[in-house]
Protein backbone atom coordinates (compact mmCIF):
# COMPACT_ATOMS: atom_id res chain seq x y z
CA UNK A 1 0.00 0.00 0.00
CA UNK A 2 1.50 3.53 -0.93
CA UNK A 3 2.35 5.92 1.70
CA UNK A 4 0.32 9.08 1.36
CA UNK A 5 1.70 12.21 -0.59
CA UNK A 6 2.87 15.23 0.84
CA UNK A 7 3.53 18.43 -0.70
CA UNK A 8 7.19 19.73 -0.35
CA UNK A 9 8.04 22.69 1.50
CA UNK A 10 11.30 24.39 0.99
CA UNK A 11 14.06 24.07 3.22
CA UNK A 12 12.05 21.29 5.03
CA UNK A 13 12.93 17.81 4.86
CA UNK A 14 10.49 15.16 3.64
CA UNK A 15 8.87 12.22 4.73
CA UNK A 16 11.70 9.58 4.99
CA UNK A 17 9.16 6.92 4.64
CA UNK A 18 7.13 8.12 1.78
CA UNK A 19 7.94 5.43 -0.96
CA UNK A 20 7.36 6.43 -4.98
CA UNK A 21 6.18 3.69 -7.39
CA UNK A 22 8.41 2.61 -10.18
CA UNK A 23 5.21 1.52 -12.44
CA UNK A 24 2.40 3.29 -13.41
CA UNK A 25 -0.39 3.86 -10.95
CA UNK A 26 -2.74 5.86 -13.16
CA UNK A 27 -1.72 9.78 -11.91
CA UNK A 28 -3.61 11.37 -14.85
CA UNK A 29 -1.71 14.98 -16.04
CA UNK A 30 1.59 14.71 -14.96
CA UNK A 31 4.61 16.85 -15.96
CA UNK A 32 7.65 14.04 -17.23
CA UNK A 33 10.98 14.45 -16.89
CA UNK A 34 14.23 12.80 -17.56
CA UNK A 35 17.99 12.55 -16.61
CA UNK A 36 20.01 10.51 -18.72
CA UNK A 37 24.28 10.63 -19.52
CA UNK A 38 24.67 9.34 -22.75
CA UNK A 39 28.51 8.06 -22.57
CA UNK A 40 29.24 9.62 -25.50
CA UNK A 41 32.56 9.93 -24.45
CA UNK A 42 35.24 8.79 -26.89
CA UNK A 43 38.42 7.78 -25.39
CA UNK A 44 36.76 7.35 -22.01
CA UNK A 45 33.41 5.13 -22.31
CA UNK A 46 34.14 2.42 -24.60
CA UNK A 47 32.23 1.89 -28.31
CA UNK A 48 31.03 5.62 -28.33
CA UNK A 49 30.91 6.09 -31.87
CA UNK A 50 29.30 2.91 -32.94
CA UNK A 51 26.63 3.59 -30.06
CA UNK A 52 25.81 7.08 -31.40
CA UNK A 53 23.09 5.64 -33.94
CA UNK A 54 21.70 3.30 -31.57
CA UNK A 55 21.04 5.94 -29.27
CA UNK A 56 19.70 8.17 -32.11
CA UNK A 57 17.09 5.66 -32.42
CA UNK A 58 16.00 5.41 -28.82
CA UNK A 59 16.21 9.13 -27.55
CA UNK A 60 13.61 9.23 -31.13
CA UNK A 61 11.51 6.90 -28.66
CA UNK A 62 11.07 9.55 -26.21
CA UNK A 63 9.63 12.59 -28.17
CA UNK A 64 7.62 14.41 -26.14
CA UNK A 65 9.08 13.87 -22.87
CA UNK A 66 8.19 17.50 -21.03
CA UNK A 67 11.95 18.48 -20.09
CA UNK A 68 15.23 16.50 -20.12
CA UNK A 69 18.85 16.75 -19.27
CA UNK A 70 21.40 14.89 -21.13
CA UNK A 71 24.92 14.99 -19.90
CA UNK A 72 28.00 13.35 -21.82
CA UNK A 73 27.29 14.41 -25.36
CA UNK A 74 30.77 15.46 -26.08
CA UNK A 75 31.33 15.62 -29.58
CA UNK A 76 29.32 18.01 -31.80
CA UNK A 77 28.27 14.78 -33.75
CA UNK A 78 26.29 13.19 -30.73
CA UNK A 79 24.54 16.65 -30.02
CA UNK A 80 23.58 16.42 -33.59
CA UNK A 81 22.24 13.35 -33.26
CA UNK A 82 19.86 13.82 -30.30
CA UNK A 83 18.56 16.90 -31.73
CA UNK A 84 17.56 15.77 -34.82
CA UNK A 85 16.13 12.33 -33.20
CA UNK A 86 13.86 14.31 -30.58
CA UNK A 87 12.47 16.69 -34.24
CA UNK A 88 11.67 19.88 -34.29
CA UNK A 89 8.97 19.89 -31.94
CA UNK A 90 11.12 19.52 -28.91
CA UNK A 91 13.59 23.00 -27.95
CA UNK A 92 16.78 22.62 -26.66
CA UNK A 93 19.32 24.82 -25.40
CA UNK A 94 23.19 24.34 -24.93
CA UNK A 95 26.45 26.58 -25.40
CA UNK A 96 29.72 26.23 -27.51
CA UNK A 97 32.89 26.03 -25.09
CA UNK A 98 35.37 25.03 -27.74
CA UNK A 99 38.80 26.86 -26.99
CA UNK A 100 37.99 27.99 -23.42
CA UNK A 101 40.73 27.41 -20.70
CA UNK A 102 42.91 26.47 -23.15
CA UNK A 103 46.55 27.47 -21.57
CA UNK A 104 48.76 27.47 -24.66
CA UNK A 105 52.09 26.55 -24.70
CA UNK A 106 51.83 25.03 -20.65
CA UNK A 107 50.10 22.08 -20.82
CA UNK A 108 53.40 20.21 -22.89
CA UNK A 109 55.30 17.77 -22.80
CA UNK A 110 59.01 16.97 -23.78
CA UNK A 111 60.26 13.39 -25.16
CA UNK A 112 61.67 11.97 -22.02
CA UNK A 113 58.50 13.06 -20.08
CA UNK A 114 56.80 10.60 -22.30
CA UNK A 115 59.30 7.90 -23.12
CA UNK A 116 57.95 5.39 -20.60
CA UNK A 117 54.66 6.64 -21.61
CA UNK A 118 54.91 6.41 -24.97
CA UNK A 119 56.28 2.45 -25.26
CA UNK A 120 53.64 1.23 -23.27
CA UNK A 121 51.03 2.79 -24.87
CA UNK A 122 52.52 1.90 -28.14
CA UNK A 123 52.83 -1.63 -27.11
CA UNK A 124 49.97 -2.68 -25.65
CA UNK A 125 47.63 -0.59 -27.47
CA UNK A 126 48.55 -0.24 -31.28
CA UNK A 127 45.93 -1.55 -33.75
CA UNK A 128 42.93 -0.59 -31.87
CA UNK A 129 40.52 1.40 -33.19
CA UNK A 130 41.90 5.41 -32.40
CA UNK A 131 39.48 6.52 -29.89
CA UNK A 132 39.32 2.96 -28.05
CA UNK A 133 43.63 3.91 -27.53
CA UNK A 134 43.30 5.79 -24.66
CA UNK A 135 40.54 3.48 -22.53
CA UNK A 136 43.59 0.88 -23.13
CA UNK A 137 46.35 3.39 -22.49
CA UNK A 138 44.80 4.32 -19.38
CA UNK A 139 43.99 0.78 -18.07
CA UNK A 140 47.41 -0.62 -19.15
CA UNK A 141 49.93 2.05 -18.26
CA UNK A 142 48.54 4.17 -15.46
CA UNK A 143 51.50 3.42 -13.56
CA UNK A 144 53.63 5.43 -16.14
CA UNK A 145 51.09 7.96 -16.03
CA UNK A 146 51.40 8.13 -12.06
CA UNK A 147 55.24 7.97 -12.14
CA UNK A 148 55.26 10.97 -14.27
CA UNK A 149 52.43 13.14 -12.51
CA UNK A 150 54.40 12.26 -9.03
CA UNK A 151 58.23 12.14 -10.21
CA UNK A 152 57.99 14.53 -13.47
CA UNK A 153 55.59 16.69 -15.24
CA UNK A 154 52.03 16.93 -14.04
CA UNK A 155 51.86 19.38 -17.46
CA UNK A 156 52.65 16.49 -19.71
CA UNK A 157 50.05 14.54 -17.83
CA UNK A 158 47.21 17.03 -18.26
CA UNK A 159 48.07 17.61 -21.72
CA UNK A 160 47.84 13.26 -22.47
CA UNK A 161 44.82 13.02 -20.32
CA UNK A 162 43.47 15.89 -22.27
CA UNK A 163 43.85 13.89 -25.16
CA UNK A 164 40.72 11.51 -24.46
CA UNK A 165 39.59 10.15 -27.72
CA UNK A 166 42.65 10.62 -29.65
CA UNK A 167 45.26 7.96 -31.73
CA UNK A 168 48.02 7.62 -29.11
CA UNK A 169 50.15 9.68 -32.31
CA UNK A 170 48.01 12.34 -32.35
CA UNK A 171 48.40 12.75 -28.56
CA UNK A 172 52.33 12.64 -29.08
CA UNK A 173 51.80 15.11 -32.37
CA UNK A 174 49.81 17.23 -30.02
CA UNK A 175 51.81 17.17 -26.87
CA UNK A 176 55.65 16.33 -27.29
CA UNK A 177 57.54 19.35 -28.06
CA UNK A 178 60.22 18.60 -30.04
CA UNK A 179 63.95 20.44 -29.83
CA UNK A 180 64.05 22.72 -32.65
CA UNK A 181 60.61 22.93 -33.08
CA UNK A 182 58.04 26.13 -33.87
CA UNK A 183 56.32 26.37 -30.44
CA UNK A 184 53.25 23.95 -29.56
CA UNK A 185 50.12 25.01 -27.20
CA UNK A 186 49.76 21.31 -26.07
CA UNK A 187 46.22 20.33 -24.71
CA UNK A 188 44.74 21.59 -21.33
CA UNK A 189 40.63 20.52 -21.99
CA UNK A 190 39.56 17.05 -22.63
CA UNK A 191 37.12 17.08 -26.31
CA UNK A 192 38.82 20.64 -27.14
CA UNK A 193 36.91 22.42 -24.64
CA UNK A 194 33.68 20.89 -25.59
CA UNK A 195 31.35 20.12 -22.59
CA UNK A 196 28.40 17.44 -22.81
CA UNK A 197 25.61 18.72 -21.45
CA UNK A 198 22.50 19.67 -23.18
CA UNK A 199 18.68 20.75 -22.34
CA UNK A 200 15.27 19.78 -23.44
CA UNK A 201 11.89 20.97 -23.55
CA UNK A 202 8.43 20.39 -25.26
CA UNK A 203 7.66 24.11 -24.03
CA UNK A 204 10.04 26.81 -25.06
CA UNK A 205 13.09 27.38 -22.47
CA UNK A 206 12.72 31.04 -21.98
CA UNK A 207 15.48 33.62 -20.46
CA UNK A 208 18.10 30.45 -21.61
CA UNK A 209 21.26 31.03 -19.16
CA UNK A 210 24.62 28.81 -18.72
CA UNK A 211 26.81 29.34 -15.83
CA UNK A 212 30.70 28.04 -16.40
CA UNK A 213 31.17 25.82 -13.17
CA UNK A 214 34.87 26.11 -12.34
CA UNK A 215 36.16 22.69 -12.91
CA UNK A 216 39.28 19.97 -13.76
CA UNK A 217 40.48 19.02 -16.40
CA UNK A 218 37.08 19.36 -18.74
CA UNK A 219 34.75 22.30 -19.22
CA UNK A 220 31.63 22.12 -17.18
CA UNK A 221 28.55 23.62 -17.36
CA UNK A 222 25.19 24.55 -15.69
CA UNK A 223 22.25 25.30 -18.48
CA UNK A 224 19.12 27.73 -16.99
CA UNK A 225 15.99 28.20 -18.29
CA UNK A 226 12.20 29.11 -17.26
CA UNK A 227 9.22 26.81 -18.81
CA UNK A 228 6.14 28.00 -18.75
CA UNK A 229 3.18 25.66 -18.88
CA UNK A 230 -0.33 26.86 -19.28
CA UNK A 231 -2.48 27.12 -16.35
CA UNK A 232 0.34 26.63 -13.82
CA UNK A 233 3.38 29.22 -12.95
CA UNK A 234 6.79 29.25 -14.86
CA UNK A 235 8.91 26.35 -13.72
CA UNK A 236 12.68 27.53 -12.91
CA UNK A 237 14.95 24.15 -14.43
CA UNK A 238 18.77 23.52 -14.31
CA UNK A 239 20.78 21.07 -15.68
CA UNK A 240 24.19 20.10 -15.76
CA UNK A 241 27.07 17.17 -14.87
CA UNK A 242 29.13 17.55 -11.67
CA UNK A 243 32.98 16.52 -11.63
CA UNK A 244 33.79 13.21 -10.48
CA UNK A 245 36.36 12.06 -8.47
CA UNK A 246 39.38 10.56 -10.36
CA UNK A 247 43.15 8.90 -9.88
CA UNK A 248 44.59 12.59 -10.09
CA UNK A 249 43.54 14.80 -7.89
CA UNK A 250 42.11 18.37 -9.03
CA UNK A 251 44.14 20.53 -10.90
CA UNK A 252 42.20 23.78 -10.72
CA UNK A 253 44.29 25.86 -8.65
CA UNK A 254 40.90 26.89 -6.24
CA UNK A 255 40.46 22.58 -4.95
CA UNK A 256 42.82 20.52 -3.17
CA UNK A 257 40.66 17.58 -3.41
CA UNK A 258 36.78 16.47 -4.84
CA UNK A 259 34.55 16.85 -2.82
CA UNK A 260 35.65 20.47 -2.46
CA UNK A 261 35.19 20.84 -6.28
CA UNK A 262 32.17 19.09 -6.19
CA UNK A 263 30.52 20.34 -3.43
CA UNK A 264 31.73 24.08 -4.75
CA UNK A 265 29.90 23.18 -8.45
CA UNK A 266 26.43 22.43 -6.70
CA UNK A 267 26.80 25.45 -4.69
CA UNK A 268 27.19 28.02 -7.44
CA UNK A 269 24.02 26.00 -9.32
CA UNK A 270 21.96 26.45 -6.22
CA UNK A 271 22.34 30.27 -6.08
CA UNK A 272 21.94 30.72 -9.66
CA UNK A 273 18.81 28.45 -9.71
CA UNK A 274 17.24 30.20 -6.28
CA UNK A 275 17.66 33.73 -7.86
CA UNK A 276 15.86 33.03 -10.77
CA UNK A 277 13.66 30.85 -8.87
CA UNK A 278 12.21 33.41 -6.62
CA UNK A 279 9.07 31.97 -5.19
CA UNK A 280 8.80 29.68 -8.23
CA UNK A 281 9.40 26.09 -7.98
CA UNK A 282 12.77 24.40 -9.15
CA UNK A 283 13.85 21.30 -10.64
CA UNK A 284 17.59 20.29 -10.65
CA UNK A 285 18.40 17.68 -13.43
CA UNK A 286 21.86 16.31 -13.16
CA UNK A 287 24.38 13.57 -13.25
CA UNK A 288 25.76 14.65 -9.42
CA UNK A 289 28.48 11.82 -8.84
CA UNK A 290 27.15 11.59 -5.67
CA UNK A 291 24.56 9.44 -4.05
CA UNK A 292 22.88 7.91 -1.07
CA UNK A 293 23.23 3.81 0.58
CA UNK A 294 20.19 2.48 -0.62
CA UNK A 295 18.60 -0.98 -0.47
CA UNK A 296 20.60 -2.01 2.84
CA UNK A 297 23.79 -1.08 1.21
CA UNK A 298 23.54 -2.88 -2.32
CA UNK A 299 23.55 0.34 -3.55
CA UNK A 300 26.47 2.01 -2.17
CA UNK A 301 26.87 5.60 -0.86
CA UNK A 302 29.43 7.77 -3.11
CA UNK A 303 31.12 11.12 -2.47
CA UNK A 304 28.92 11.54 0.93
CA UNK A 305 29.58 15.17 1.79
CA UNK A 306 28.69 16.30 -1.85
CA UNK A 307 25.41 14.62 -1.50
CA UNK A 308 24.35 15.92 2.19
CA UNK A 309 25.12 19.17 0.96
CA UNK A 310 23.15 18.83 -1.84
CA UNK A 311 20.23 17.74 0.79
CA UNK A 312 21.65 20.91 2.94
CA UNK A 313 20.57 23.30 0.29
CA UNK A 314 17.16 21.99 -0.17
CA UNK A 315 17.05 19.67 -2.90
CA UNK A 316 15.75 16.64 -3.05
CA UNK A 317 15.58 13.20 -5.25
CA UNK A 318 12.14 11.24 -5.46
CA UNK A 319 14.41 8.47 -7.17
CA UNK A 320 16.21 7.79 -3.80
CA UNK A 321 13.17 6.99 -1.93
CA UNK A 322 11.84 4.64 -5.40
CA UNK A 323 9.41 1.93 -3.44
CA UNK A 324 12.17 -0.18 -4.93
CA UNK A 325 15.46 0.76 -5.33
CA UNK A 326 17.40 1.37 -7.94
CA UNK A 327 21.15 1.84 -9.42
CA UNK A 328 21.91 4.26 -12.27
CA UNK A 329 25.60 3.35 -12.75
CA UNK A 330 25.47 -0.65 -12.20
CA UNK A 331 27.79 -3.64 -12.03
CA UNK A 332 25.65 -5.19 -14.50
CA UNK A 333 26.12 -2.58 -17.25
CA UNK A 334 28.34 -4.35 -19.91
CA UNK A 335 30.19 -0.72 -20.78
CA UNK A 336 31.22 -0.85 -16.84
CA UNK A 337 35.20 -1.64 -16.42
CA UNK A 338 35.56 -5.17 -15.88
CA UNK A 339 35.07 -6.05 -12.38
CA UNK A 340 32.70 -3.58 -11.47
CA UNK A 341 31.20 -4.73 -8.73
CA UNK A 342 29.39 -1.90 -6.87
CA UNK A 343 26.01 -0.34 -8.00
CA UNK A 344 25.02 3.72 -7.21
CA UNK A 345 22.48 6.27 -7.77
CA UNK A 346 24.15 9.27 -9.17
CA UNK A 347 21.74 10.65 -11.70
CA UNK A 348 18.45 12.75 -10.00
CA UNK A 349 15.75 14.78 -10.98
CA UNK A 350 16.05 17.22 -8.07
CA UNK A 351 12.72 19.19 -6.92
CA UNK A 352 12.77 22.33 -4.70
CA UNK A 353 9.69 24.10 -4.02
CA UNK A 354 9.19 27.38 -2.38
CA UNK A 355 6.24 27.90 0.23
CA UNK A 356 3.01 29.09 -1.82
CA UNK A 357 2.36 28.82 -5.53
CA UNK A 358 2.47 26.11 -7.80
CA UNK A 359 3.54 22.76 -6.15
CA UNK A 360 5.71 19.53 -8.23
CA UNK A 361 4.60 16.84 -6.13
CA UNK A 362 6.52 13.40 -7.49
CA UNK A 363 4.20 10.64 -8.02
CA UNK A 364 6.55 8.31 -10.14
CA UNK A 365 10.17 7.10 -10.50
CA UNK A 366 11.23 4.47 -12.97
CA UNK A 367 15.01 3.64 -14.87
CA UNK A 368 15.30 3.97 -18.53
CA UNK A 369 17.12 3.11 -21.13
CA UNK A 370 18.45 -0.22 -18.79
CA UNK A 371 18.22 -2.65 -21.68
CA UNK A 372 21.59 -4.05 -24.14
CA UNK A 373 20.63 -2.99 -27.84
CA UNK A 374 22.62 -4.27 -31.07
CA UNK A 375 24.36 -2.39 -33.47
CA UNK A 376 27.15 -2.71 -35.61
CA UNK A 377 30.65 -0.41 -35.58
CA UNK A 378 34.38 -1.23 -36.44
CA UNK A 379 33.68 -3.85 -39.02
CA UNK A 380 31.63 -5.74 -36.73
CA UNK A 381 28.15 -6.08 -34.44
CA UNK A 382 28.38 -5.59 -30.88
CA UNK A 383 26.09 -5.82 -27.95
CA UNK A 384 25.64 -3.78 -24.89
CA UNK A 385 23.75 -1.27 -22.79
CA UNK A 386 23.73 1.89 -24.73
CA UNK A 387 25.51 4.00 -22.05
CA UNK A 388 27.44 3.09 -19.31
CA UNK A 389 24.52 4.81 -17.38
CA UNK A 390 20.92 4.20 -16.78
CA UNK A 391 18.37 7.28 -17.29
CA UNK A 392 16.10 8.07 -14.60
CA UNK A 393 12.17 9.26 -15.64
CA UNK A 394 10.70 10.94 -12.65
CA UNK A 395 6.84 12.38 -12.86
CA UNK A 396 5.49 15.31 -11.16
CA UNK A 397 1.51 16.38 -10.32
CA UNK A 398 1.41 20.29 -10.67
CA UNK A 399 -0.53 21.66 -7.56
CA UNK A 400 -1.83 25.31 -7.94
CA UNK A 401 -2.06 26.62 -4.58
Amino acid sequence: KLALFFVLAFGCKPVTETKYPVTDAGFGPVLETLTMNWGEAPGVIPLATPRLPAIAAEVEKIRGVGIACFQELWTQESKDAVVQALGPDMYHYYIDTRGENQRDGVDICYPEDVKKIAACARKKCTGLPAEEQTICAYEECSGELGKEYIFGSRECVYCVVAGVGKSIEEILANCVQQPGAPKIAGMSRAFGGQNGVMLFSRWPLQNPEALRLRASFSNRVALFATVEIAGFEPIEVACSHISTSTDLPPNHPDFSNWDEEMKAQVGEISKKLKERAGKRPSLFLVDINAGPSLDEGRIKEVAPKVWKYAQKLGFYSPAAYADKPFCTICADNTLRPDGATNNYLIDHVFVRDPPGGTKLQPVLVHRIFDEEVVYEGYSRQWKSHLSDHYGVVVKFKLINE
